[in-house]
């Protein structure tokens, strides 16, 4: 059996003068506030361009109050301004790159290995953007996902333009209008 442990003794704690040093910090505070409140409030009210000098910092404690409750008086001087609720909006959720290529990959995307055919090219292309507007990305989300699903000679294709290209930079029309100008061959659309 291990032996005993002897414990520290406990100090006596003054909770009383604690509790006074509590009461009067709050109450300086209290003043501060009411003070900085009638600052607000003579700026308010002044010309534009008045500025009233900021309330010295080191001000004196406030003085000991035995035992007693401090009693915070209300400030007169606080207009009374109504605070209209503002809505805010919801921020984006930031996905890591593990969640968002689990999404897009249930979502069960075609691929695309390029093809010679402008409808086939230009059904991947709808198909791919039902997807990601469904998924709501951004424009570097939705590259990196059409990305996934390159294949073959569209996966040439993509390496080719990510030499000519800063993809991050990149917005989503960007690649459209890339892989349109392969893809959508005019000269065959016109023939059909």
């Amino acid at each position: 059996m291990p032996p005993k442990r002897r414990r520290a003794p406990i100090q006596d704690v003054d909770l009383a003068a604690q509790l006074n040093e509590l009461r009067q910090m709050m109450l300086a505070q209290h003043q501060e506030i009411g003070g900085l409140r009638a600052q607000l409030a003579q700026q308010n009210q002044g010309p534009p361009d008045a500025r009233v000098p900021p309330a010295p910092v080191n001000q004196p404690a406030a003085p000991e109050i035995p035992d007693a409750d401090p009693v915070i008086p209300e400030n007169p001087i606080a207009p009374e301004v109504p605070v209209a609720p503002v809505a805010v909006p919801p921020a984006p959720r930031v996905r890591t790159p593990e969640e968002l290529y689990d999404s897009f990959r249930r979502m069960k995307a075609p691929e695309f290995e390029g093809s010679t055919n402008p409808i086939d090219a230009d059904n991947w292309l709808i198909d791919l953007q039902v997807i990601l507007n469904f998924l709501r990305l951004n424009d570097q989300e939705k590259i990196l996902c059409a990305s996934f699903v390159l294949k073959k000679d569209a996966r040439l294709w993509w390496e080719a333009v990510q030499i000519r290209w800063d993809v991050t930079q990149m917005t989503w029309e960007d690649f459209v209008e890339e892989f349109k100008e392969k893809y959508f061959n005019t000269e065959v659309m016109e023939a059909q």
